[in-house]
């Protein structure tokens, strides 16, 4: 029998268990997991990042000698293991590019961001790596904020309004930043066995989509103070399309007219914030009052 999921607002059927995922009772599955043998040459590579092919409606993804991942028009993900491996070695690819993958033909934009639940909407926390995306999340979520997903956000446009899709109640977090939380990351499973990061519950989750409300850029800096600036059109495209989690896969899936959709819809119609921070000696909690405090700021002027 298998397992059933909820999660981007999709009923998964998966023939293993993926803890991460929100358990769902049975039904009509949106998308199926099963495990076998995959009808597809072996994929030539040279790195680890060269290790995927695509087409219209078709990805396929091969890790070493380890697992090989094929997701097809949206519905359909197959998994090969190697001979003696466990299921559990293919979650991480499944919770990422697999995800965007199957996202991608789906007609959803996966954001490389964390997203929070707010009155007024979404809030989206983008940046580079080491920006400090999980730390601003973890706060603002102390500060009531629910999440609405971590790491990758669906973007959908809803009567052309752009929204943000649910994940799962797991977030994704470098061992510095769960010392500095005073969290403890016993029993939780690391995101790969190379990365010294861990997957943890969160306390507070939105299972329902909302509307955008912002989309903060966040990015450290040299100075002493917090700021938070609206970006120019051209930078915030810039950024969003830098931003999509594996955007490369659009091309390939020749998907880059719905991509682009997307992203002008969100520049024209969602405030992109750039968010300076300080490189070091901050408080996340000064930070994440100050976000909120700022953002209130920022409405009651466009309001008025």
């Amino acid at each position: 029998m298998p397992f059933f999921y909820r999660a981007y607002e999709l009923l998964i059927a998966s023939d293993f268990a993926i803890p991460d995922l929100l358990p769902a009772s049975a039904g009509a599955a949106d998308v199926t997991i099963t495990l076998g043998a995959i009808d597809h040459a072996p994929i030539l590579c040279d790195t680890d990042f060269s290790h995927w092919i695509a087409s219209p409606g078709h990805w396929l993804i091969e890790v070493r000698d380890e697992v090989r991942i094929e997701v097809r028009e949206g519905g359909s993900v197959r998994v090969e293991l190697a001979p003696g491996a466990e299921p559990d070695i293919a979650n991480s690819l499944l919770l990422g590019s697999a995800l965007s993958a199957l996202l991608q033909q789906r007609g959803v934009l996966p954001l490389h961001a964390s997203a929070l639940a707010s009155p007024d909407g979404a809030i989206l926390v983008a940046g580079s790596s080491g920006a400090g995306k999980s730390t601003l999340q973890t706060g603002l979520a102390r500060h009531g904020l629910p999440v609405l997903a971590d790491d990758i956000t669906g973007i959908v446009l809803d009567a052309g309004v752009p929204v943000a899709v649910p994940g799962f109640p797991v977030v994704r977090m470098w061992q510095e930043t769960i010392d500095g939380f005073g969290l403890d990351a016993s029993g939780q499973q690391r995101v790969r066995p190379d990365l010294n990061k861990f997957r943890m519950p969160v306390k507070s989750f939105r299972g329902t989509r909302q509307p955008i409300r912002t989309i903060l850029i966040l990015a450290p800096h040299n100075r002493e103070d917090i700021v938070l600036e609206p970006m120019t059109s051209s930078d915030a495209l810039y950024w969003l399309n830098r931003l999509t989690h594996r955007k490369h896969f659009y091309a390939a899936n020749g998907m880059r007219a719905a991509h682009f959709e997307i992203l002008t819809t969100l520049v024209r119609d969602v405030p992109v914030l750039r968010l300076w921070r300080p490189d070091t000696g901050f408080g996340v909690d000064a930070l994440a009052a100050r976000v909120i405090a700022d953002l209130n700021t920022l409405q009651s002027a466009g309001a008025a």
